[in-house]
């Protein structure tokens, strides 16, 4: 599958300054792109080259490889590319039995400690990612702008769309009726006409391409 950016409708400036007050610069925002691998071979080396191409990267990538038994971790190895593009990559393993949560948990787990023996900071937001997509080039950049917008944004999700057909859509968020049936999202295989662009607040959205702050998910 592949990864497109949200689509964001409005955008509320800030106000204007007062004369003779100055404000303090914002904090950067610190993102950690956690990549969850298991036998992905056929597709990692499109999810990296998405990464690397990405317009706002993420400042640190921790790739986590379940016990692959192809060549996941030959490709990481020689993708230089995502290393030249992202100021911080690591790679760790863990048990082949691990589901994708127990993965995210082990990464999250690794970056707690690294920050606490190195003194750095953690992470502000986590973008996790499925070995089996390709996010487009400003998917983070657009994904981080709808996020920070509100304090009360915890979780957003991008627009996924088919691997093979990027104009047929996967999911856009998920919505569910009163008595539990899921509603409202497209039709897998739909035509992307920008019919469902305008979804803002929906229920849950699919973990690739999920950009979930770091408390929120703690």
């Amino acid at each position: 599958m592949t990864i497109a950016p949200p689509h964001v409708l409005s955008h509320d400036p800030s106000p204007p300054r007062e004369p003779g007050v100055t404000r303090a610069a914002p904090r950067p925002v610190s993102v950690v792109a956690v990549l969850v691998v298991h036998d992905g071979a056929r597709w990692l080396g499109d999810c990296l080259d998405g990464l690397a191409q990405q317009h706002r990267p993420p400042d640190r990538l921790v790739i986590i490889d379940t016990g692959s038994t192809d060549s996941s971790l030959a490709i990481v190895a020689r993708h230089l590319l995502v290393r030249e593009a992202i100021g911080r990559l690591e790679v760790i393993t863990t048990e082949r039995g691990s589901t994708f949560g127990e993965a995210v948990a082990r990464a999250v787990e690794h970056l707690s400690v690294s920050s606490a023996w190195s003194g750095a900071p953690g992470a502000d937001w986590l973008w996790l990612l499925h070995d089996d997509s390709a996010a487009a080039p400003d998917a983070l950049a657009h994904l981080l702008d709808a996020a920070i917008r509100s304090p009360s944004v915890g979780v957003a999700g991008p627009k996924l769309t088919t691997w093979d057909d990027p104009s047929r859509l996967l999911e856009v968020g998920q919505e569910v009726t009163r008595s539990g049936a899921r509603s409202g999202g497209p039709a897998r295989g739909e035509p992307d006409q920008g019919q469902h662009d305008h979804r803002s607040d929906v229920l849950g959205v699919n973990t690739s391409g999920m950009l979930i702050r770091q408390d929120v998910f703690d």
